[in-house]
């Protein structure tokens, strides 16, 4: 707990639970990722910090780790189901992975999925984002 503390911010610390492969993880929301930046600088994530989970410490961290490769910030627009779906895991999706594609028995119905945020607050951040990020999409 001690060292999740250091990474993530409040009130967002208090929300992450360390847990092993857990038997089954139940979706409550899906998203799109609508927009992808390379972040040009530290300045560009100072600029918007009130917009992600992440410490200093844990930024500073990422960019000092393999500066060759560049960071990138990822835009979701999420949306909440309207009938979350538990899926049983196994070896198909656990591990240290970024992306898991679902089994076609897993598929998530997202008819009715509401967005979290509505249109005009969503773009205000996309706004926020592109200029700190330098406009520069990936």
């Amino acid at each position: 707990a001690h060292q999740r503390a250091e990474r993530i911010k409040t009130p967002w610390s208090d929300r992450v639970v360390a847990q092993g492969e857990p038997p089954e993880v139940t979706m409550r929301a899906v998203a799109e990722a609508t927009v992808i930046w390379q972040v040009p600088s530290r300045a560009a994530v100072d600029a918007v910090d009130d917009l992600h989970c992440w410490t200093a410490p844990q930024i500073d961290m990422r960019f000092a780790y393999k500066p060759d490769r560049p960071l990138y910030l990822v835009a979701l627009r999420v949306a909440r189901l309207r009938d979350p779906r538990t899926i049983q895991l196994d070896d198909t999706y656990t591990g240290c992975r970024s992306w898991v594609p679902l089994r076609p028995e897993d598929a998530i119905d997202d008819a009715g999925a509401e967005p979290v945020l509505e249109d005009m607050a969503f773009d205000r951040i996309l706004g926020r984002l592109n200029a700190a990020m330098g406009g520069k999409e990936q």
